[in-house]
């Protein structure tokens, strides 16, 4: 997983004894799906353009999601953003789901 955050569109605003920020950032996920009797894996990989709304937590002292908007992107968006800021998640936890039976596991 990774982002490209578009830091010419961050917001920062105080109202109603509130601080909230939006964010524009192209989101990439790597997704992959084993179906059981298959030998490959069916790649479901795909990259949203994504406006997040944060809000400021006065007692944890951090930025917290607010809300979230997602656009279809084909990943060439960041290309014509000027100032921007590339974010990747260094050992990404791998989930794996198990079927057995009538029981799932993640």
């Amino acid at each position: 997983m990774g982002s490209v955050v578009n830091m010419d569109e961050l917001s920062i605003n105080h109202f109603d004894a509130d601080w909230k920020a939006e964010i524009e950032a192209l989101v990439s996920y790597n997704e992959k799906i084993k179906y059981t009797g298959e030998k490959n894996y069916e790649d479901y990989s795909y990259k949203t353009l994504r406006k997040y709304t944060l809000k400021y937590d006065k007692n944890s002292k951090k930025w917290l999601v607010d809300d979230a908007a997602d656009a279809k992107a084909d990943g060439s968006e960041s290309s014509a953003w000027e100032n921007k800021k590339e974010l990747k998640q260094k050992n990404a936890p791998v989930l794996k789901w198990v079927r057995s039976g009538d029981k799932s596991n993640i």
